[in-house]
């Protein structure tokens, strides 16, 4: 018992290390780390990508492109694994946002989950087989880069979340302009609990949206919270009511966001992007943020905490372990 509390004190003050210099830090300071995504090359980017396409098979993503009315929708379909993303997954996510980069019509792009389930993260069965620094470096590397890609999209972002969106979904979520739930969801950055902590960008981005001191909180607790306590915590922008239905395809996701994004949709493409430009200015710093979060990262991953999450069933609400296969998620 002592060890544990030994091993959770540990990540606790890994996810300080993480957060600490994103508050601290003077936003005049240009220079950032030599690992940072930034410095990747393209060849580099792509040579992970696809070394991850045949890790983990299984799930996919599905992007539509809507040339009248400008609306994207990106679909997570990982039904029997709770929406996690697989290394193929990850993969096909990096050649998805380049699609929408390129997209001219585009206005704001919406990424929602199959069938009442946002997104759990990593496919622990991917993890296991890079559960090395050589491999948690790279998937790290990759979804960082991915993740910094959707946030940098010259059109507006949303999650939409119905379920739940645990650990890398939850970080996902922060790489969005916009987070709206159902009432039902239920949110957590629950990483801590099988002996790791965010590792995609997503304690970085929670700290520049909720606060440090919260961000500290919901991180090193693994906590899971409500939509509704997402709103308070300044982390969900609109909460949906409860009909007691899931979100199944694309016409019930833009039913859900229609309304929300009409004060943009309505706008000029251009003027709106501009605008977009001049907010996403203020995170100028981010490389340096992500690189700390690379390598504080890893000095968990792989871990005793991590090793034993891994070699067992992991209930990331109860934060317990058992010792027994599984096919879930991280």
């Amino acid at each position: 018992m002592y060890n544990c509390f030994l091993q959770r004190l540990s990540l606790q003050r890994t996810v300080q290390h993480i957060l600490v210099p994103l508050v601290k830090r003077s936003s005049s300071s240009s220079s950032s780390a030599s690992a940072s995504t930034s410095t990747m090359s393209t060849n580099q980017i792509d040579t992970i990508r696809e070394s991850f396409r045949r890790i983990g098979p299984g799930g996919s993503l599905r992007l539509t492109l809507n040339d009248e009315t400008g609306i994207g929708l990106l679909r997570i379909q990982n039904v029997t694994k709770k929406n996690c993303f697989t290394g193929s997954m990850m993969a096909e996510l990096t050649e998805h946002l380049e699609q929408v980069e390129k997209w001219k019509n585009g206005k704001a792009l919406i990424i929602y989950g199959e069938n009442g389930f946002f997104c759990s993260g990593g496919d622990l069965n991917t993890v296991r087989s890079i559960a090395d620094q050589d491999g948690g470096r790279k998937m790290i590397t990759l979804m960082q880069h991915n993740l910094k890609r959707l946030e940098c999209l010259p059109l507006i972002t949303v999650a939409l979340v119905d379920g739940m969106a645990l650990g890398g979904g939850a970080e996902l979520m922060t790489a969005c302009d916009y987070r709206i739930a159902s009432r039902d969801s239920k949110i957590g950055f629950v990483q801590v609990r099988i002996g790791i902590t965010t590792v995609w960008g997503g304690g970085a981005r929670l700290v520049s949206i909720i606060g440090y001191g919260r961000a500290l909180n919901l991180i090193a607790t693994g906590r899971t919270f409500t939509a509704d306590d997402g709103v308070q915590l300044g982390f969900i922008d609109h909460v949906l009511p409860s009909n007691g239905q899931s979100i199944i395809d694309d016409n019930d996701a833009l039913k859900c966001v229609e309304e929300f994004l009409q004060p943009f949709l309505s706008l000029p493409r251009e003027t709106m992007l501009n605008g977009k430009c001049v907010t996403s200015s203020a995170r100028n710093d981010l490389d340096r943020s992500l690189a700390e979060e690379l390598e504080h990262g890893l000095k968990v991953w792989g871990g005793p905490v991590h090793s034993a999450a891994l070699s067992g069933k992991v209930n990331h609400r109860r934060g317990e372990i058992k010792t027994v296969n599984d096919k879930s998620c991280c």
